[in-house]
Parts: C-alpha cells; structure tokens; sequence
C-alpha cells in the first residue's frame, strides 16, 4: 500500500492532520508553544492539501484545488494593497498597550462601523503578519489608529511592546482595510452591549473611541 501513490500521499496527509489541529486546539500545546511557532507548524495544511489533491485528483483535486487557487489569488491581491507607512507613530499606552497611529493610504478605504487591517512590523519580525481593528484617528482628520495590546509574555506583541520605551516614528506595512464581523446593521443602535474576553478587548477599545463623541451608549463586559 505504502508503494503507490494513493497510500504514500494518504500517510503523509494522515501524519500532518494531529500536527496541523493539534497545536492550535489542545490548551496543554497552546501554553507550552509560542504562537508563532504553531502558527508556522500550521502551514503544514498545505502541504495536507497537495497531499489530497494527489490522494484521489478525480474526486478530491477540484474540491480542494479551486479553494486553495483562491487563497493563492487573495494572497497575491493583498501583496498588490500593502502599504508601507515610513513615519507611522508608535506610543505606549499604560503598561501592555500600544498606539499606533498613521497617514490613512490612498486606496485604503475603511467602512464607517468597523474594519480590521493586516500589519507586519519590519523591526519585530519581517515573517509575522497579524490582524487588527482600525478606525479613524478622532483627532487627526486623514489619519488612522489601531491599538495592539500584549498577548502575552513570549508573543510578537510582548517584543513589541518592550521595544517601546519611548514614543518614536518606524516604519510599518499595513494592507488594505477589511470588513470586520462588528460591520453588520445591529452597529447602527442608539444602545449597544459588548462582550469581550482577553484579547478581544482590542476590537471594542476601536468602538468606543469611534463612539466616544456620540450620542450612543456602549456598556462593555470584559471577562
């Protein structure tokens, strides 16, 4: 079985499915392995994919080859809407957030409820692309603010926020703006109730400065 085509690419997806799901799923891996690291084994998943496009091509090629066709174009369209911002300006904010602001890019348009950009961080990790939400700076007409808070200790976000002892101007690349889950009709109420966890403070912290000069009201329950 092991000799022909069908049974190697099947042991080789069969191996790489518990190092792609794993990492990512079981809470002992996820406290031992730093999020980059398993971020990088989760990329096995394309090497999963080529290996069952080779596994049964009549059946299963098309069902997984046009999706991944698809991810490659994204890639290659979001290369072709990446910014880089020379002068972006970074500023701690307390002891474990960070604010960053820039020059809104021509081309980078944003929805006024909520949207999420990618950003890579040239002088913390040229490999490391990472989401966040993205609103307007209510102070500088034309500009743009995201926060990053700390994940924790050993993170891409822990080296940033060391780095910044200092306010200072680095350069930073930034994609186009991406519609996020709070970009819905129910953002349009007078009254609003949001609930977070962790990290997913970031989001809401985008909200209530979006709204802070208002009429809404926005009651926030972090856990």
């Amino acid at each position: 079985l092991w000799t022909t085509r069908t049974g190697v690419t099947g042991l080789v997806a069969l191996i790489a499915t518990p190092l792609i799901v794993l990492p990512m799923s079981l809470p002992i891996l996820k406290a031992k392995l730093s999020f980059e690291l398993r971020k990088s084994i989760h990329y096995l998943a394309i090497l999963w994919a080529a290996a069952l496009m080779a596994h049964a091509p009549e059946r299963i090629f098309w069902l997984i080859g046009v999706p991944f066709l698809a991810y490659i174009a994204d890639v290659i369209l979001g290369y072709h809407k990446t910014h880089l911002i020379d002068n972006t300006y970074f500023e701690r904010v307390g002891k474990d957030t960070v604010l960053v602001t820039f020059k809104t890019p021509d081309g980078m348009a944003k929805s006024s409820s909520s949207s999420f950009v990618y950003v890579m961080i040239p002088w913390v990790s040229k490999y490391q692309w990472h989401a966040f939400s993205v609103y307007d700076d209510p102070k500088k007409p034309g500009h743009s603010q995201l926060c990053i808070s700390k994940a924790s200790r050993a993170s891409w976000t822990a080296a940033l926020i060391d780095e910044m002892s200092v306010p200072s101007h680095r350069p930073m690349f930034v994609t186009q703006a991406y519609l996020s889950p709070f970009n819905s009709h129910a953002m349009d109420s007078t009254n609003l109730i949001a609930m977070a966890s962790g990290i997913g403070i970031t989001p809401i912290l985008s909200l209530i400065k979006q709204y802070a000069r208002t009429e809404r009201t926005l009651d926030l329950i972090w856990m």
